[in-house]
């Protein structure tokens, strides 16, 4: 039996707002569950280093087998979390992509 490859990649829509930004340390992961794991799980940690607190419109995955959920609805300037997605792997093999949209209130061009 061939160990599935699933790799998460984190799509992220941005809308008009002042001086909020999230910084993500990353965009994408690629994991490597073991042949009778049932589930895979990502997790894409950010935090707001922006003046004003970001809010978070939309969470969700590109699969009914994927699901995506943040710890919190509100980022306060300075503040950490994770968006989590969990893949149900069920009788798939090989290489699975799977995506993640992440919709927030904060500007696309800030700079």
């Amino acid at each position: 039996m061939k160990t599935p490859i699933f790799a998460f990649t984190l799509s992220i829509i941005m809308c008009l707002a002042a001086r909020a930004e999230l910084k993500w340390e990353q965009t994408s992961v690629e994991l490597h569950p073991a042949a009778n794991d049932k589930q895979a799980v990502g997790h894409f940690k950010y935090q707001n280093v922006g003046t004003t607190p970001v809010h978070f419109k939309s969470v969700h995955a590109s699969c009914g087998c994927t699901t995506a959920q943040s710890q919190k609805e509100e980022v306060p300037p300075g503040d950490k979390g994770e968006i989590t997605a969990t893949f149900n792997i069920g009788d798939r093999t090989g290489t699975q992509v799977k995506t993640v949209t992440v919709e927030t209130d904060e500007a696309a061009n800030q700079k």
